[in-house]
């Protein structure tokens, strides 16, 4: 519904289709996510958005890009989004512009499939799980033979279903995401922070810490370990073992030693801070 909705997806679609340079920042990483957002916004605009569905953003992927520009430069309204590649056409550099397209297309190829075509068109689905006139349990799977192809498209569906749930008025509702870090989620943290003052229950789980901040970052992952309000863990190690020490905090705790001498015996008390959950602890929190 707005042109930074566009820009969200597109920042979603790379970073799970291309996993290995999901954190660069570099120039054809961007320029890859500014072509998909221009993309996104064009199929919205184009007679009403009927054609605004993944697929079609597929195909339009694949066309030549020099009949894509032609028509694209007709609409007023991507004058912004298009200045990104608008330069690079004046002046000629085509060997730029097509690395710019190509860093976007290529990750995008492997989704021309018939199966994800048909699941993704159409608009006989509505995502307002927790619609009080039309409660519904949406329950998807990702398959770990296809997992760059499914698990983008999860995280599309995700982002966007985040958005429409997380409002005041709705049913009570839960968020139940096993396997987190096999795809990258946008706005999670901000779910976990909102959600519950809509009645939203958020309730995520992974095999360990480890994995998010490789497939998020440190920075993100530390904040979703940190603003989920509960944390039920097993056996863990390393760093998520340290991380939920710490979240534990210290106690004040008495130690007594025990002296014998010719004089007599001794004890004595002493006070310390201890950590009430050491990270070498086996036992389940």
């Amino acid at each position: 519904t707005d042109p930074v909705d566009a820009t969200e997806i597109a920042e979603v679609i790379m970073k799970n289709a291309n996993r290995e340079n999901a954190k660069g920042d570099d120039f054809f990483s961007l320029s890859a996510r500014c072509y998909l957002d221009l993309l996104i916004w064009f199929l919205k605009i184009y007679e009403g958005g009927k054609y605004c569905t993944f697929p079609h953003l597929v195909e339009l992927m694949g066309q030549d890009y020099r009949d894509v520009f032609d028509v694209l430069t007709k609409f007023d309204e991507l004058e912004v989004k298009r200045n990104t590649f608008q330069d690079a056409i004046k002046d000629k550099a085509f060997e730029q512009l097509q690395g710019q397209i190509a860093s976007a297309r290529v990750p995008l190829n492997r989704f021309a499939s018939k199966t994800l075509y048909w699941t993704l068109s159409g608009d006989d689905f509505s995502l307002e799980m927790n619609n009080p006139e039309e409660p519904k349990i949406i329950c998807v799977g990702n398959n770990p033979r296809r997992q760059s192809v499914y698990g983008t498209t999860l995280a599309m569906l995700m982002s966007q279903l985040f958005k429409v749930i997380n409002m005041p008025g709705k049913r009570h509702s839960a968020v139940l995401i096993d396997e987190l870090p096999t795809i990258y989620i946008k706005g999670l943290d901000n779910l976990i922070n909102t959600a519950r003052s809509n009645r939203v229950a958020v309730v995520l789980g992974a095999q360990d810490k480890s994995q998010l901040i490789r497939d998020y970052d440190k920075k993100e992952s530390d904040v979703i370990f940190n603003t989920a309000g509960n944390v039920f863990a097993g056996a863990v190690k390393g760093e998520t073992a340290e991380s939920l020490s710490k979240s534990f905090g210290k106690a004040e705790r008495e130690t007594r030693s025990y002296q014998e001498g010719d004089n007599g015996d001794h004890i004595t008390y002493s006070y310390q801070f201890t950590d009430i959950l050491p990270a070498d602890r086996k036992s389940v929190v």
